[in-house]
């Protein structure tokens, strides 16, 4: 099982495991300071803030690149 997701997550472009993967961290943190009922500290909010931001948004812009190149053809 664990040989066919990296067999999985290989075959993927590298800017999608990034963008999953900044995405899973996002939550799991999130998730634990509302579990353990802390506040994220300011400066790993905005370090947050601007990895996810230019993670999703290089992400989302390198496929729909890829969509509007595959329509034109």
């Amino acid at each position: 099982m664990i040989k066919a997701f990296f067999y999985a997550w290989g075959a993927l472009p590298w800017r999608k495991p990034l963008a999953m993967t900044a995405g899973f961290c996002t939550l799991a943190l999130v998730m634990a300071s509302f579990v353990l009922d802390r506040d994220i500290p300011p400066n790993a909010c905005n370090l947050l803030i601007w990895i996810d931001t230019v993670i999703f948004s290089w992400a989302y812009g390198t496929s729909a690149a890829e969509a509007i190149k595959i329509a034109q053809k």
